[in-house]
């Protein structure tokens, strides 16, 4: 007879925590100078052709407009760290504890307006980092999870429930 077995584990979600997250789950693309700023590229061509259609009252404002959204992209591939904690610390969940619980059927967590649940089935893949765990789910979401906030029963249990990838 196997026993049931259910973890709680709680952690609440901050500015250092929303930092490992982006560092740990963060796919590395390997980008040209070209590659990396040509939206911003676009926004400043846009910018150009609009104020040379010099359309009276409103070329100069629109293109300022573009030329602002430029320098936008490219700040926001600069520090793009920086700008993902803190849209992230913008959010609803943002300094709120949050409640995960894994049991031989699911995974869930909870934290301020937001409640997740997966059976271990949904969970089509992992990827063990130098930090924690990073989940992709069946519907393409990744979640990552920091193993400083699991117990070693809890990290190994957690282990044991994942696909083999």
């Amino acid at each position: 007879m196997s026993e049931k077995q259910e973890f709680t584990v709680s952690f609440e979600l901050d500015k250092k925590y929303l930092g490992e997250c982006f560092e740990q789950s963060r796919i590395e693309v390997k980008q040209s100078f070209l590659q990396k700023y040509a939206k911003a590229f676009i926004l400043l061509m846009i910018a150009g052709l609009i104020i040379q259609l010099n359309v009276e009252g409103m070329s100069k404002h629109l293109g300022a407009f573009f030329i602002i959204l430029a320098v936008i992209e490219i700040l926001s591939q600069i520090y793009a760290r920086g700008w993902w904690v803190t849209r992230q610390m913008l959010s609803r969940n943002y300094g709120h504890q949050i409640e995960m619980t894994m049991s031989q059927e699911s995974i869930s967590w909870q934290g301020g307006k937001q409640t997740l649940s997966y059976q271990w089935s949904q969970i089509k893949a992992h990827q063990q980092t130098p930090l924690g765990l990073v989940l992709t789910t069946d519907d393409g979401a990744r979640h990552y999870f920091s193993k400083s906030h699991f117990e070693d029963d809890s990290w190994q249990f957690l282990l044991q429930h994942l696909p083999l990838s």
